[in-house]
């Protein structure tokens, strides 16, 4: 897996995400104060009229996730939206821009869609998630290895544990 390494692949996943937005009900997240203005950028590019009301920035985490817990996808260049999809309980995949973010998503198992698949011919939504690397079962794993991991390194200090990463231990595999 390979982030962008032109202006030409940003183009094509950008590309994507525009045909997402004519032909389903898309919103942006604003996660960065330069998004918008780089969207601009390449909505200049296409005819494509943005609606104010599909494009968001929340104040907090907690309006982001219940925002994106109505969501029926998630799919995100940066870590941090990944996460907040995966937070909210919804399906989520990742596509890598950089090799920050590829290392984190190898690092938590996150499914993710290769910048060699996001900037191929846009064909649809269903063929674009059939395209998408994910193994549901290593994902699970993993992430309780992580809560374990977690749950002893702060107990070892009397750090009290959210109670909601512990149901995620015992719910079943």
């Amino acid at each position: 897996m390979q982030p962008a390494q032109s202006p030409e692949e940003y183009d094509g996943f950008v590309t994507m995400f525009l045909h997402l937005y004519q032909y389903h009900e898309v919103y942006f997240v604003e996660q960065m104060g330069y998004d918008k203005s780089n969207f601009v950028n390449y909505k200049k590019q296409s005819t494509m009229i943005v609606k104010p009301e599909r494009w968001k920035r929340f104040d907090n985490v907690e309006d982001w996730l219940t925002f994106l817990s109505d969501a029926d996808l998630v799919v995100s260049t940066r870590i941090h939206g990944g996460m907040a999809g995966i937070a909210s309980g919804t399906p989520t995949f990742v596509i890598p821009t950089d090799f920050r973010i590829m290392e984190l998503v190898n690092a938590m198992a996150i499914p993710y869609l290769s910048m060699e698949k996001a900037t191929l011919p846009f064909e649809s939504l269903s063929k674009t998630v059939s395209l998408v690397e994910k193994d549901f079962d290593l994902f699970e794993r993993n992430r309780r290895i992580k809560i374990y991991e977690y749950v002893r390194i702060l107990g070892e200090i009397g750090v009290e544990i959210d109670p909601a990463l512990l149901e995620v231990l015992n719910a079943p595999l």
